[in-house]
Order: C-alpha cells, then sequence, then structure tokens
C-alpha cells in the first residue's frame, strides 16, 4: 500500500457506523515484551530450585519473538494475583497521555475497542475530545450485551484491571461462554471493518483476539486492516487468507518511534480523509420538543442535565394537557436509559395507570403490568395493581389469564 493511502472500504464503513478501531498496548506504553520480562523478573525472585532455569528458558522465547508461549507458562508458574500486580503496576495511568492515544481521541469512530486493561485511552478521550462529540460508554467485555451500536462505546475485550484475562488459559476460560461479546462483534468482522493498531504480530493479545474471538467465525469477505511494523511476507499472505486483514506497513521496527511516527501519520490521514467526507461524531442540540433526540443524547451521556430537564418539560407538557399518548411515548423513552429493573417496573406502572385511566387502553394496561412484573418480580405493588385490574377488567378473559399467571408465579 502507497504510504498513508487510507482504503475507501474503510472510510465507507466508518460512514455507515459499520467500522471498530481495535486498540492493542502498543500506544505509548510498555510493550507486551517489557510486561513479560518483568514478570520473569519475579519468576527469578521466587528463589525456588527451578526457577533460575525456567527464567532463562524465558527468556530465550522472548528474544525470539514467542510471547503467547511465554504469557501461558508465566500465567502457569506465578499465578493470577503476581500476574495482575505486574500488569497494574506497568500499565497505571500515564500522567500525559501518549500522543496516540490522543490521536486516536479525535478519529470519528463510534466504536473503539481496546485489549488494553488500563485508563489510557478514557483519558485521553477525555481530554481531546473534539467540541460536541459524546463520551463514549466504557465497557467490558461480561457487559457486551448492554452495547447499543449506534452509540459510542469504548469495550475493552479482555477486561479492565479489576477483570483482566491475559494468558491463554484464562482467555480460553474467560471467553469460552461469552456469547453475547461474540454476538455484538461478529457483524463488524462479517460485514464492515476493524482497523487494529497498538499490536505487534505475536503479541498474546492479538493471538486472543484472532483465535479466540474471531476464530470462532465464518470467514469473512469484508476487508480489516492491521497497521504494523516489520511483518514478513508468510504472516501477511496468513492474515489474508485465515482474516481477510490486509497489512498497512509502517516503517521501523516493532513500535521503536519510527514506527510510532509512522502510525501517527496514518491516523492524521484517517481523520483527514474522514473530514473530507463529512464524517463527524458532532451532536447538534435538539429542537424543544424532540423527543426521540433528548432520549438519544441521554442514552449516550446519562448525566447530560439539558437532556434530562428537556424530557421533563415534554413530561410535564404531556401531562398538563391531557395528552395521554405523548405521555406514554415519553415514559417509554425513558426506558431506554433507565438502567435497574425497579426503575423500569416503576416508569411502567406509570404507563399501565396512564393506559387504563386517560387512553382506555386495557389491554395496553395489561401488557405494562406484565412487563414491570417481568422486569421487578418483587414489585408488590405492580401486583396488587394487576389484580385489581383484572378485577375490574371485563371481556378480557384472556389478557385476565395471563397477568393472573404471572402473578402466580411471582407469589
Amino acid at each position: 500500500m502507497p504510504e498513508h493511502t487510507i482504503p475507501k472500504s474503510l472510510v465507507e464503513n466508518i460512514r455507515k457506523g459499520r467500522a471498530a478501531i481495535v486498540v492493542g498496548a502498543g500506544i505509548g506504553v510498555p510493550s507486551w515484551k517489557k510486561l513479560l520480562e518483568r514478570m520473569n523478573a519475579k519468576l527469578r525472585e521466587r528463589g525456588q530450585d527451578t526457577d533460575e532455569a525456567y527464567a532463562k528458558d524465558v527468556d530465550k522465547l522472548l528474544h525470539k519473538g514467542n510471547l503467547v508461549r511465554a504469557s501461558a507458562f508465566l500465567g502457569r508458574q506465578l499465578g493470577s494475583d503476581i500476574c495482575d500486580k505486574v500488569v497494574r503496576d506497568t500499565w497505571a495511568t500515564e500522567a500525559e497521555s501518549p500522543e496516540v492515544a490522543k490521536a486516536l481521541a479525535t478519529l470519528p469512530i463510534r466504536q473503539m475497542w481496546t485489549t488494553f486493561p488500563g485508563d489510557v485511552l478514557e483519558h485521553a478521550i477525555a481530554e481531546h475530545l473534539p467540541d460536541e462529540w459524546p463520551l463514549p460508554k466504557v465497557l467490558t467485555y461480561k457487559q457486551a450485551g448492554e452495547i447499543d451500536p449506534r452509540h459510542r462505546t469504548l469495550l475493552k475485550v479482555l477486561g479492565d484491571f479489576d477483570s483482566y484475562i491475559a494468558t491463554p488459559l484464562s482467555i480460553r476460560k474467560a471467553l469460552s461462554d461469552a456469547d453475547e461479546l461474540r454476538e455484538f462483534i461478529k457483524p463488524f468482522y462479517a460485514e464492515g471493518s476493524l482497523l487494529f493498531v497498538g499490536f505487534r504480530y505475536g503479541d498474546p493479545d492479538l493471538a486472543a483476539l484472532l483465535d479466540r474471538v474471531f476464530g470462532a467465525f465464518e470467514p469473512t469477505q469484508s476487508d480489516h486492516f492491521l497497521a504494523c511494523a516489520s511483518v514478513g511476507p508468510v504472516t501477511v499472505d496468513e492474515l489474508s487468507a485465515e482474516h481477510h486483514i490486509q497489512v498497512l506497513q509502517l516503517p521501523g521496527k516493532g513500535a521503536d518511534d519510527e514506527a510510532t511516527s509512522g502510525l501517527l501519520e496514518l491516523l492524521a490521514s484517517l481523520a483527514e480523509e474522514c473530514k473530507a467526507n463529512d464524517i463527524d461524531l458532532s451532536q447538534t442540540r435538539p429542537e424543544e420538543d424532540d423527543l426521540e433526540g433528548w432520549i438519544g443524547l441521554l442514552v449516550e451521556d446519562s448525566f447530560d442535565r439539558d437532556a434530562m430537564d428537556a424530557i421533563a418539560a415534554i413530561e410535564t407538557k404531556a401531562k398538563d394537557s391531557g395528552d395521554g399518548e405523548r405521555l406514554i411515548e415519553v415514559l417509554m423513552g425513558r426506558l431506554e436509559y433507565e438502567t435497574t429493573g425497579a426503575q423500569r417496573a416503576e416508569l411502567l406502572r406509570t404507563v399501565a395507570d396512564v393506559f387504563q385511566n386517560e387512553v382506555g387502553d386495557i389491554p395496553g394496561a395489561f401488557t405494562a403490568l406484565t412487563v414491570a412484573l417481568r422486569e421487578d418480580p418483587s414489585d408488590f405493588r405492580a401486583v396488587e395493581s394487576a389484580e385489581k385490574l383484572a378485577d375490574e377488567a371485563e371481556g378480557w378473559s384472556e389478557l385476565v389469564s395471563d397477568v393472573a399467571g404471572i402473578v402466580g408465579e411471582i407469589t
């Protein structure tokens, strides 16, 4: 690929919201090799009879670039507590955001996935976020079911410091039943574009993604891209054949200064190409009565006070005017950003009351109470409302039976 030529398919999928940038540890923090060297030093310090021989063999693996084997062995020998401490000490937040992290913060890509457990990216995004861009919601692989692909997300694919998985065995255990993670990632892999940055081929986290996550999918025909230095022709062919990953060759070796400069130039070119195609994440403030627009902002940022006030004003206006249908629309919209079952159940009880007393829609009231009971089975106010409505309703025998069955399950 000519230097800094940005693939058209990548830009088009960014525009369509079908692209993700996948970020490894090579973003200006100590590399995997340095991390594993520190773990190996802990093995030497342990002082058991075989430890020096073990450590020398690990030295050889690291020198040859066999990082996956080295990480697996060190994980078995040292255990998770020691390995986790080395990870925390090595990859703690830097006082100054690395330049690569700053560059990533300004790319208009809604989905950023990272194998890095620390909060370097969060800090860089918070500090260098362009005006009117939404902050991403930060989630780990355990919360993948909560992701809305329409909204900006920073997904920690291998966990954060409290849940990080780094060795092949721990990755295998953790990701073996990560169905929601795979369900979320699959469309991007199958039909979109992934751009991998901050990886060296052979890094344990890249191997985990390729083998344990993407390796579970059918072969893709979508083009994906790995920005990396010193990738040999055999590896280039292997990545293309197995994952349709095209290598964007960076200058230099590994993650040296020349390679970092090359990556920064590539990211700058990508940002310029997105700008030339009018790809932007800026959010204009909705009109006063644009309920969907305000709810969208609050889903992006649950602390957006303007959005809270606007939705409250729309709700008050609907109540004051006696517009039951509009009030139901507001209450149902609020379900999109309420996070607990109790909060959602309370909203649904209110919806049921509006259906019954203001709209005169008994089936709608039954449906709302049924869902409320499912959301929070311990909420006996919903049970009482359902029983009362069932007692008062005539001609709705099937619905009464449905609600009575749910009440029976709970009580």
